[in-house]
């Protein structure tokens, strides 16, 4: 009971300060506090049933969440002792095997208040529920009404894996939050030229490419592209600013150990080799594991830094891995498989692929998506006008499902929960539709 009290007190602690910095920011009206609170109400619900029903039907139970609560506990111990030393906290991260400090996030969490693995489920609730209220403010930036963007929002806050993986002690509502706000600054931005929101944006970059560095080099690029060609700007006054804007985004990847603009992991990814051993084996049980497979791969081992170059004999994918060939001896194939698998990304997974009962939960996803992709697709197609400000949200939520489908199409486990921004992203654009069908009656 102490637990589940300390928890509620910390949620609205993080609820007051986030009250207080919207006000101070003028983002709080009326819709942005009804669908906080909304959105806030459903998702500690959701968090809490989760906990104490020990409701975790897919195959990897947790996923990483008991190594990052015990490294936390350890983190947050050092901290409560005045150790802030920066090797005892990589010390610890590392002992996790995951190339992330969420690890230390929690510990932080816990030295302020108690070390329990509840804490950290209401901060990834609170992450969960920011990433709602920034696709609230993209739908404005798109030039979408308060009230139509707050269903947006809705719909967001609805969305069965962000409910149910913000539900857990994962990273996946914190690199929901960091996606979104960069795309929220990409198209602030794109509006109206300012250091101050590059700086911020630079900042937020930073913090996306380490907690997952492929969704940051997607973000990344979508900002290069939106300043080189979205930005009405002179030209003299646009190549004075890209002569330090451009320079200064390629150190973003290296801070986190991936080359000058991420050339060096770029190299080693995209080699043929890389591809098919991702594709076809990384994500796949291999036949001497057990028969359960996780649907919930472990976050530690969904991202090794250097796979062998050379993958062995090639599994066969059971429980939730659908293996699509790479296709990489040629051309042809290699695009036709690549149109495949980013079908099954961006739409999967289908009944067809589901081989345990408790693969029919998704379904529940899967049909909310579709109901919502339609009216999407609808008014980006009708809303074309205002392609400039639609353009940077369409190219990221695109390009972070077609470099999903590039490597992780394999186990719809993993990708339901990697592609949670890209969905949020799209998201944005459901008001547009709902707009000008109102407007036309």
């Amino acid at each position: 009971m102490a637990t589940f009290l300390v928890s509620i007190a910390f949620l609205a602690l993080l609820t007051a300060g986030t009250l207080l910095v919207l006000k101070r920011t003028k983002i709080a009206s009326k819709q942005v506090l009804l669908l906080f609170f909304f959105a806030l109400t459903l998702h500690a619900a959701a968090a809490f049933v989760i906990f104490y029903t020990q409701f975790y039907p897919f195959g990897g139970g947790r996923g990483d969440s008991p190594i990052y609560h015990d490294t936390a506990v350890a983190i947050a111990q050092d901290f409560r002792e005045g150790n802030f030393s920066f090797s005892a906290i990589q010390g610890h991260v590392k002992q996790t095997g995951a190339p992330h400090w969420y690890p230390a996030v929690l510990g932080a969490a816990y030295a302020l208040t108690i070390g329990e693995e509840l804490i950290g489920i209401m901060l990834s609730v609170w992450f969960a529920v920011l990433a709602v209220i920034l696709v609230y403010l993209i739908a404005k930036e798109l030039g979408a009404s308060p009230t139509l963007a707050m269903g947006a929002g809705v719909a967001a806050a609805l969305y069965p894996s962000l409910l149910y993986f913000g539900s857990l002690l994962l990273r996946e509502s914190l690199v929901a939050f960091l996606a979104l706000f960069s795309l929220w600054l990409t198209l602030r931005f794109l509006g109206r030229f300012s250091w101050k929101t590059f700086f911020a944006l630079y900042g937020v970059l930073a913090l996306l490419i380490h907690f997952r560095f492929y969704i940051g080099f997607v973000a990344l690029l979508v900002f290069l592209i939106s300043f080189a060609f979205l930005l009405r700007m002179p030209r003299k006054r646009k190549a004075v600013c890209a002569l330090v804007i451009v320079p200064l985004l390629g150190f973003l990847p290296q801070l986190s150990g991936h080359g000058y603009y991420g050339l060096s992991t770029a190299a080693h990814f995209l080699r043929p080799s890389v591809i098919r051993l991702y594709r076809e084996v990384a994500y796949a049980p291999s036949i001497s594991q057990p028969q359960q497979p996780q649907l919930i791969e472990p976050e530690g081992s969904s991202e090794p830094e250097r796979p062998p170059s050379q993958p062995q004999e090639l599994p066969r994918g059971r429980g939730s891995t659908v293996v699509v060939q790479a296709g990489t001896e040629n051309p042809l194939s290699f695009l036709f498989n690549s149109i495949r698998s980013f079908l099954v990304v961006s739409f999967g997974p289908f009944p067809w692929q589901f081989q345990y009962p408790r693969h029919w939960l998704t379904l529940g996803e899967t049909m909310w998506w579709y109901a919502l992709f339609f009216f999407i697709a609808k008014g980006v197609v009708v809303s074309h006008k205002r392609w400039r400000m639609m353009l940077p949200v369409v190219l990221f939520g695109i390009g972070l499902l077609g470099l999903l489908s590039l490597f992780i199409v394999s186990n719809f486990g993993v990708y339901m929960r990697i592609r949670i921004p890209a969905f949020l992203a799209l998201l944005s654009l459901l008001a547009l539709r709902v707009r000008d069908t109102i407007g036309k009656t």
